[in-house]
């Protein structure tokens, strides 16, 4: 399918969006967590013993039914519908993404949701953090093009052809400059959006060592389950043993979503101020930032009313 030339006030327009999307997924990732957190603290202590066994394979059912669904292969003769919106399907969702990691649905269970539905917090929030820069360095490329010759990536006369047919071969290049600096932590892509493009992004001392922290804890979540090894000891310095399991308390949880929300924000305004054509007041009034009290060193809310 043919790839339009999408105009510049388009690019920025799709990029507050993401932008707010961003945002609106950590905040919403940070109260899923604490709901879950809260509803399920008692299970499943909490049923009725005559029927614990049913409930508890019950919930494993329903939840390797909706893993299928997310990939897209859903067994003959099954509906799956799930109709809670916003915080309680989030909760639901966090919490059997915890429920099917345990080995038995019947034992040590309420412990085992103890750390993983943190587990599951942090990895979605890091996730959002991920996709965001990679959607800023794609952005900054589209507006500036020209960017793409300081890397000399080869491709093949297949690709471009193919590329070119569909009036997407800068697209191709981006995605290809984007995908390989994705592999790197988050302090290179801070820094080589900063070197290569000319950005400003800050952050606060205390927020970068403790991101790059919770970031090797989210990288041992994802590819090992949360249990140390030599490469964990290597990266951080922990004085934990090979072999035992990390803890992620709700005091991380919280921090780590304001600390990425924080960066995600001063992320978008140094993209904004680099490569706008108009100020930051401009596009305050041309609606191109968020419709809160945002500024370069974070954002708040109005206090709720009492």
């Amino acid at each position: 399918m043919s790839r339009s030339k999408i105009s510049s006030k388009d690019l920025w327009e799709r990029y507050k969006r993401f932008y707010l999307e961003s945002l609106s997924t950590i905040a919403s990732a940070e109260l899923s967590y604490v709901v879950t957190a809260e509803c399920f603290k008692e299970f499943p202590r909490n049923l009725p013993k005559a029927h614990k066994s049913s409930i508890l394979k019950g919930f494993r059912r329903i939840g390797e039914s909706l893993l299928v669904a997310a990939n897209g292969k859903i067994p003959e003769g099954q509906t799956i519908t799930i109709k809670q919106k916003n915080a309680v399907r989030l909760s639901f969702t966090m919490f059997l993404n915890a429920f099917l990691q345990g080995k038995d649905p019947g034992k040590h269970i309420d412990s085992h949701l103890n750390t993983r539905i943190p587990y599951q917090a942090i990895t979605s929030i890091f996730a959002t953090l991920d996709a965001f820069l990679t959607e800023s360095t794609a952005h900054i490329l589209r507006v500036q093009p020209k960017a793409l010759l300081s890397n000399q990536k080869k491709i093949s006369w297949e690709d471009a052809v193919n590329e070119s047919r569909n009036g997407g071969i800068i697209e191709h290049l981006i995605e290809l400059y984007t995908y390989e600096l994705g592999s790197g932590t988050i302090q290179s892509r801070i820094e080589t959006i900063n070197t290569k493009f000319g950005a400003n992004i800050q952050q606060l001392p205390d927020d970068s060592d403790f991101i790059s922290l919770m970031e090797q804890n989210r990288h041992l979540i994802v590819h090992n389950s949360g249990v140390v090894d030599k490469r964990y000891l290597a990266k951080t310095g922990s004085k934990r043993k090979v072999g035992t399991r990390i803890s992620v308390t709700k005091l991380e949880v919280h921090r780590a979503a304001h600390a990425l929300t924080h960066l995600i924000n001063s992320v978008y305004f140094s993209v904004l101020e680099k490569f706008q054509d108009t100020s930051t007041q401009a596009a305050r009034s041309s609606g191109h930032l968020a419709p809160m009290a945002i500024s370069r060193k974070g954002i708040s809310t109005s206090p709720d009313k009492k």
